[in-house]
C-alpha cells in the first residue's frame, strides 16, 4: 500500500501523467488495498492517500484550465486562418 502510494507522490511531483501510467498505477494500487491489513499505521496510510487525493483533483483542475486555454488558442488561430483565407489584397 505504502509502496502504491509513493509512486502516485512521484507521479504528482513528475511531468504530466499519462492515462497508461494513471491505469496502471490504479491496478497496483487495487491490489495493495485488497491484500492491505488494517494494522499499525493503517490510520497514517488512509490519511496520506486522503491528502494525494487532494492533490490529484488540484493537479487535474490546473490540466483543466491549460486545456481549456489551449483550445481557446486553437479556436482563435482557426478564426485567424480562416480570416487570412478570404482576404484578397487588390
Amino acid at each position: 500500500m505504502r509502496s502504491a502510494l509513493d509512486s502516485m507522490e512521484q507521479m504528482l511531483q513528475g511531468e504530466p501523467m499519462d492515462a497508461e501510467a494513471i491505469a496502471a498505477w490504479r491496478q497496483r494500487y487495487a491490489a495493495a488495498l485488497a491484500t492491505a491489513e488494517k494494522g499499525e499505521g493503517w490510520s497514517e496510510t488512509t490519511a496520506r492517500a486522503r491528502g494525494l487525493a487532494e492533490q490529484l483533483h488540484a493537479a487535474v483542475k490546473v490540466l483543466s484550465l491549460r486545456k481549456a486555454a489551449l483550445q481557446k488558442a486553437q479556436g482563435l488561430q482557426a478564426q485567424g486562418a480562416r480570416a487570412l483565407k478570404g482576404y484578397r489584397p487588390y
